[in-house]
């Protein structure tokens, strides 16, 4: 029988923190965390108690699936700008699942999307070869943003080549 009580349920709303690892289409391997809000039904406790045993890890499981089915279908990019789809798809699919059991799943949140370091190590940085084929394209100056900033390498180079080049300061 249970291993729970009744009395270890609350039915106020409640998140519980997914992370999903997964290989995109252009083989990638991505750790998506997922943020997923739910209450227990008053009216279906019984179910809730005595029907599953572990419901937060079966929630986690469902995400699981449904990220693992979806992502090796899409690329790196895709996967960024397919964030809501995703999370209308998780939605969907536990909601389902785990009504039976009296929990309503009341909204799913895509907080991060993070690809494996050496990714982010790649896009994040404009080397000297960037640099050199900005110059090549007519590039005359460099601002920047804080979120990719320039290489050292880069910024040598941005000056050899007569970039203007601009860093980025909080």
């Amino acid at each position: 029988f249970p291993t729970r009580r009744s009395s270890d349920l609350s039915v106020a709303t409640q998140m519980i923190t997914c992370k999903s690892e997964c290989k995109t289409q252009d083989n990638v391997t991505l750790t998506v965390t997922t943020g997923l809000q739910f209450r227990v039904l008053a009216s279906k406790l019984k179910a809730a108690v005595y029907e599953v045993t572990d419901p937060k890890r079966q929630m986690a499981a469902y995400v699981d699936d449904v990220l693992r089915s979806t992502l090796p279908t899409l690329t790196l990019d895709e996967a960024y700008s397919s964030k809501d789809q995703m999370k209308a798809d998780i939605l969907h699919e536990v909601k389902q699942q785990m009504g039976a059991y009296g929990y309503d799943i009341t909204d799913v949140l895509i907080t991060d999307l993070t690809p494996e370091k050496s990714i982010t190590a790649a896009m994040n940085e404009i080397d000297d070869a960037t640099a050199s084929k900005l110059a090549d394209n007519g590039c005359t100056a460099v601002v920047d943003a804080g979120y990719a900033p320039s290489t050292p390498a880069a910024i040598k180079a941005y000056k050899k080549l007569g970039i203007a080049y601009g860093p980025f300061k909080a």
